[in-house]
């Protein structure tokens, strides 16, 4: 069995320490990674969801693919497909990878699985990794926390695509929102069942106690065929910095067309870095409109599992913490 225990610990900004020296030598890079919200339109209504726009916006094929000649362009080096909706009701989604995966880009995905078979298996499956959310051990707890009742459905969907494969390229996983009615144990067996290469719990943003509470006793959670993964970076967060240099390396394209900084100010007036309906990617780019934009971010008021907070941590230390003696280690 591969070991999957490094891949959510927070530290891969370090694979890229030349764009950090770069950072550090002129204030300006283009980010490594971008988010690609294909769709903000959504069928389910997951407990606690933080996505309340309007959610009426799709991508044309054409925009897509503009948008991934202006990033190639601009040397990013992946793209996730997220979204403030489900990217699977996006009738482009193959489409979209398969192009991205020809241009040099790595690809990400996360999805609720319930329209895997909406698309073709050959074409997902070029991704580097895709992540259902599943949130669930059976159809109750399902229902809890998506308001859905394709459990059943889901589970099978993502079992034919872990036996579609043919090779080890495309990981993929399943993640656990842990609450209350949750039985991690049940969890781990629908993760075998399935063939995911990891099971993944982590806590909600604005409801980590019952994480906090049994933290200990997920960590202790095995499996013979899938790994068992605890965010770690989310137990703890800290935050050393005042200034968000995390935006600086990932981004997000919100269905609207907009460029924010970040996945938790989708549709904030605030957050928007530039518009592609007017310019370009490259040109929206700019160190002025990124550091206006994080000029207004109070990182203090940030929700408190933030994606980029392991980020910034290192960051800030590499940047601009003065340690003294750094030459005797």
């Amino acid at each position: 069995m591969k070991d999957y225990s490094n891949i959510y610990t927070g530290t891969k900004i370090l694979k890229h320490l030349d764009k950090i020296y770069s950072f550090a030598k002129t204030g300006f890079i283009y980010p490594v990674t971008v988010e690609i919200d294909l769709t903000n339109a959504c069928d389910q209504h997951c407990l606690r969801c933080t996505s309340n726009q309007e959610r009426t916006h799709y991508l044309s094929e054409d925009q897509a693919m503009q948008i991934i000649d202006s990033l190639v362009t601009a040397g990013v080096k992946g793209i996730k497909l997220v979204g403030g909706g489900e990217p699977t009701l996006s009738p482009i989604l193959g489409d979209v990878v398969e192009y991205a995966v020809k241009n040099g880009l790595a690809v990400g995905m996360i999805t609720n699985g319930k329209y895997l078979p909406n698309h073709k298996q050959r074409s997902l499956l070029m991704c580097d990794w895709i992540r259902i959310s599943l949130d669930a051990h059976d159809q109750k707890s399902y229902s809890i926390s998506h308001g859905d009742n394709c459990f059943n459905k889901v589970v099978e969907n993502i079992r034919t695509l872990t036996q579609e494969r043919s090779h080890e390229k495309c990981t993929i996983g399943i993640a656990i929102l842990y609450d209350d009615f949750i039985v991690p144990g049940d969890a781990v067996k629908i993760a075998e069942y399935i063939g995911a290469d990891y099971i993944l719990f982590r806590p909600y943003n604005d409801h980590r106690e019952p994480f906090k509470r049994d933290y200990d006793l997920l960590k202790i959670l095995k499996s013979d065929s899938t790994s068992v993964l605890v965010s770690e970076f989310k137990k703890d967060e800290t935050r050393n910095y005042d200034i968000c240099y995390g935006s600086w390396f990932t981004s997000v394209i919100g269905a609207d067309l907009k460029v924010y900084n970040c996945c938790h100010y989708r549709n904030s007036p605030k957050n928007i870095i530039g518009d592609l309906n007017k310019e370009w990617f490259n040109k929206i780019w700019r160190k002025d409109n990124i550091e206006r934009v994080l000029s207004n971010i109070d990182v203090t008021q940030c929700p408190i599992c933030c994606y980029h907070n392991s980020n910034n941590n290192l960051l800030h230390i590499i940047l601009k913490e003065d340690i003294p003696h750094k030459n005797v280690l």
